[in-house]
């Protein structure tokens, strides 16, 4: 060491930190690789302690030739990262420095201290870069540092034709969120599907008005996919998410208005009726709506106002008046249940349909509370003597045990046919309404098909691996898994011709429709559809 003894040395060193005499102390560092690793240790102890500023360098001098000597690289970078991580101005002298070849680590460090002063050098890196890695280390620290003026440079990596760069960007754009950001991420979409996914799951992440309002508008998109992505994430979102749905009730749009009436039934806030009465008063044409409203008031917290539901019962549409009839029994109330009775007074097919509504909803409480009614005991009797699935007869026959009305009990067996039932083939229906799943119930048995009947896709897509059913019937908008997805899957086990898929729907988009039919579907039915649609629809894949 030039004959001086490390005593000396770590003497010098002092005295040049104590007076920032960075050149006799650069002159000093020159020596450090020649001094035994303990005496190494020591200096970086010293250094370590100096002021920020004015050891950086020395340290990184240290670090740039670590290699060449076979030092310590860890102990040596843990020291300078503590150093920058207290002082990150310094990093933009680093990452200019010339000298300084490979400069990814601080490039990385930048990010980690979210040092803003080093954007625009960055900038300039990025623009120049030939390799990917590189790009992509800048892309990771420009979204960390989160600076806005970053955003068309990021951007442009969205389309850079390189997979994982345009992964990294979007990375990039999710952390700065700015309403710029996430508008540059709602324009890449449409054209991949995976990346699609990504970005609606950036949307879901963040949470940010621009973010959610975004999500909100994937309600209408043409892919079923992503449009059951934003359902799913928007429902999980919960009251955040009301606003945007409640402002959707006043559109036109039939598919926007039940997507998100199944979202605001999902969440179940209160602040939803008020809309959802409204929207109900306004008499939606399309049925869906509708059915679409009263499945959501049977799951929302009804204060007062419950008596509107009985307006249901009177709708044109089977299934609607089965989703009014759930939500009254969710809903039950002195003013309810006279509005019923007034309902059901005459013998007629009004009060025929809406007794036969409150069964197939197995609405229990509400059953209850009419049985004594003459007119609806009559209905009810013959209803399930004759026409109701037997899950649903034994229900209610339960029902009347609990309440000891044995005389009606016996009714209902005296009048029950126990005569051969015909044979049909099995049908599979899978939907993840559990309204929709007593429709089929109910619809399938008075048409004489055994059934199996599944909530989730994935279930039925394992069943169906044990057991093949004549047709299987499929909704289409379902979480998780959606009907193409299911469809796809069930391509991979059987054919068209061996297993025809009938589709059950209320989208009426053609992309939807071109999107269904490539994945190998056989026909579909629009919802809402009669006993009488259904049969006709599946006399035409029958034998």
């Amino acid at each position: 060491m030039s004959g001086l003894n490390f005593d000396d040395y770590v003497e010098e060193l002092r005295y040049n930190i104590e007076t920032k005499d960075s050149i006799k102390a650069g002159y000093l560092i020159e020596q450090f690789p020649e001094l035994d690793p303990p005496d190494q240790n020591k200096i970086l102890f010293e250094l370590s302690r100096a002021d920020d500023e004015f050891s950086i360098p020395l340290i990184l001098n240290i670090y740039i030739n670590s290699g060449s000597f076979n030092l310590d690289e860890d102990n040596i970078r843990e020291i300078l990262f503590r150093k920058i991580k207290d002082f990150p101005f310094a990093l933009l002298e680093i990452i200019q420095n010339d000298y300084i070849k490979d400069k990814s680590m601080f490039i990385e460090w930048a990010g980690i201290v979210q040092c803003n002063n080093c954007v625009p050098v960055i900038l300039d890196i990025i623009r120049k870069s030939t390799d990917d890695r590189l790009s992509r280390i800048c892309l990771t620290a420009l979204g960390k540092i989160g600076n806005p003026k970053a955003i068309n440079e990021i951007s442009d990596y969205l389309y850079s034709g390189n997979r994982e760069l345009t992964l990294t960007a979007i990375d990039a754009l999710e952390e700065i969120a700015t309403p710029e950001a996430i508008n540059r991420l709602s324009d890449r979409l449409g054209t991949d599907i995976e990346i699609d996914r990504k970005i609606l799951h950036v949307f879901a992440k963040t949470q940010n008005q621009h973010s959610l309002d975004m999500l909100n508008r994937q309600l209408l998109s043409h892919n079923a996919s992503l449009r059951n992505f934003a359902i799913t994430s928007l429902t999980e979102i919960g009251s955040k998410a009301v606003p945007f749905l409640i402002e959707n009730l006043s559109d036109k749009n039939s598919d926007l208005l039940i997507h998100s009436l199944t979202i605001l039934g999902s969440i179940g806030d209160k602040d939803a009726a008020q809309p959802i009465r409204k929207l109900l008063f306004n008499e939606p044409e399309d049925a869906n709506v509708r059915f679409a409203a009263y499945e959501a008031f049977g799951r929302l917290p009804l204060a007062k106002g419950a008596y509107v539901l009985t307006e249901g019962l009177v709708d044109s549409a089977e299934q609607v008046q089965v989703a009014a009839a759930r939500a009254l029994e969710r809903n039950i109330d002195a003013t309810v249940i006279a509005g019923i009775k007034n309902l059901i007074k005459e013998d007629n097919e009004v009060s025929e349909q809406i007794v036969r509504a409150f069964i197939n909803a197995e609405s229990a409480e509400i059953f209850i509370h009419l049985i004594s009614s003459e007119v609806f005991e009559k209905r009810a009797i013959d209803y399930l003597a004759g026409e109701a699935h037997p899950d649903v007869r034994s229900v209610f026959e339960n029902v009347l045990k609990n309440i000891n009305r044995k005389d009606l009990l016996k009714k209902i067996t005296s009048k029950t046919k126990t005569g051969k039932e015909t044979e049909k083939p099995l049908i599979f229906a899978v939907d993840d309404s559990r309204m929709i799943l007593k429709i089929y119930k109910s619809s399938l048995h008075q048409l004489g098909y055994p059934m199996q009947l599944f909530e989730f896709p994935e279930t039925a897509l394992e069943e169906l691996k044990q057991e093949r059913p004549q047709i299987l019937i499929t909704d289409l908008n379902m979480p998780k898994m959606n009907g193409i997805e299911l469809t796809e899957a069930v391509r991979k086990i059987f054919s068209k011709d061996e297993l025809p898929i009938l589709m059950v729907t209320t989208q009426q988009d053609l992309a939807d429709r071109e999107a269904a039919f490539n994945a190998g579907i056989n026909g579909i039915l629009y919802k809402p559809f009669t006993k009488e649609k259904l049969e006709a629809e599946l006399n035409k894949f029958l034998d």
